[in-house]
C-alpha cells in the first residue's frame, strides 16, 4: 500500500519528541520568577496593604472616590494579587501603582512611602530583565543603605541626645512600657 497509510512505527514517537521540545522551549522562554523575587513580592505586597491599614485615604481628608481614595483601592487589590501569585506582571502592577500612590500623597508624604516609591522604581525597572532579581536587589540594597545612613545622620545633633526635647525617649519609653519596663525619665 501507499507509504502514507503505515506510518513508521517511530513516527508517532518523532512527534511526540518535537511537542516535548517545543514544550520545554516554551517553558524556557516564561517570564520565570527567581525564588528571592518572588518572597521579596510577597512581602512588599504585605508593606503595602500595612500602609493602607496604617495610612487610610480617608486621613489626609481624601475619601475614597477621589484619585487618591481610588489609587489606595487599587493599591489594596494589587497587593492582594501579589500575595496570591506574584509574578512580573503582577509585581510591576504593584510597583506602578505605588508610585502612582506617591505622586498623589506628595507632598504630605511619610518617609517610608518615599522609599516606597523609589524602591518601586527600580523593581517596575528590572523585572522585566532576564534575571530581574540581579538587576533589582544591588540597587534595591543601596536605597536602603542611603535612607538608613540619612536617618542615622539626622539623629547626629544634640537635641536628640536632649531627653527634655528628643522623640528618642518618648519612642523608647512606649516600648519600655509595652514591655512593663521601668520608663526613662524625660527630664
Amino acid at each position: 500500500g501507499p507509504r502514507w497509510a503505515t506510518p513508521h512505527p517511530s513516527a508517532p514517537r518523532r512527534a511526540l519528541d518535537k511537542i516535548l521540545h517545543l514544550s520545554r522551549r516554551l517553558a524556557d522562554n516564561r517570564p520565570v520568577i527567581p525564588p528571592p523575587l518572588a518572597w521579596f513580592l510577597r512581602l512588599w505586597a504585605i508593606a503595602v496593604l500595612a500602609h493602607i491599614a496604617g495610612n487610610p485615604p480617608g486621613w489626609k481628608g481624601a475619601p475614597v472616590g477621589t484619585a487618591l481614595g481610588t489609587a489606595s483601592a487599587l493599591l489594596g487589590v494589587l497587593a492582594l494579587a501579589v500575595l496570591l501569585r506574584p509574578g512580573r506582571w503582577t509585581g510591576a502592577a504593584l510597583g506602578a501603582a505605588t508610585i502612582v500612590s506617591v505622586v498623589l500623597e506628595a507632598p504630605v508624604l511619610g518617609n517610608h512611602w518615599f522609599v516606597a516609591g523609589l524602591v518601586s522604581i527600580l523593581l517596575v525597572a528590572s523585572l522585566f530583565r532576564r534575571d530581574p532579581w540581579a538587576a533589582f536587589a544591588p540597587g534595591a540594597r543601596g536605597i536602603l543603605i542611603a535612607f538608613y545612613s540619612f536617618a542615622a545622620f539626622a539623629k547626629l545633633n544634640r537635641g536628640f541626645f536632649d531627653p527634655t526635647v528628643s522623640c528618642g525617649i518618648t519612642y523608647t519609653n512606649q516600648l519600655l512600657g509595652s514591655y512593663g519596663l521601668p520608663l526613662i525619665p524625660n527630664s
